[in-house]
């Protein structure tokens, strides 16, 4: 086989290579990084806005949240996103229980109303 044809089969390979790696990065590393750096913000946030706002306050903590995802470049009317918010919340709420901080009686009055 002459030099040629083997640096042809060489660059061909290479592209390919280059090419598989663009897909895998785009297809499935990319969105597993965005996903992991929402949740990541989402849980910095929430707990930072809950030790700032303290107890209750729900809405004015909720648009504080909102607003800095909103900063961070995050699209906040997306679904994903605030179920990202909910989850956070939901899991400080079980952690704050846990460690005595709330009562679980109390917290179900106030969603009960």
């Amino acid at each position: 086989m002459d030099a040629g044809i083997r640096t042809l089969i060489v660059c061909i390979l290479i592209s390919a290579f280059g090419l598989c790696l663009a897909f895998v990065w785009k297809r499935y590393i990319r969105p597993f990084l965005d996903k992991n750096d929402l949740l990541s913000s989402v849980k910095v946030l929430v707990a930072a806005v809950e030790a700032e706002y303290g107890r209750h306050n729900g809405d004015e903590k909720l648009k504080a949240v909102l607003d800095r995802l909103s900063a961070e470049g995050f699209d906040i009317e997306s679904q994903t996103v605030l179920d990202a918010i909910k989850a956070a919340w939901y899991n400080l709420n079980i952690d704050m229980i846990k460690s005595g901080i709330k009562d679980p009686e109390e917290e179900a009055e106030e969603i009960n109303g």
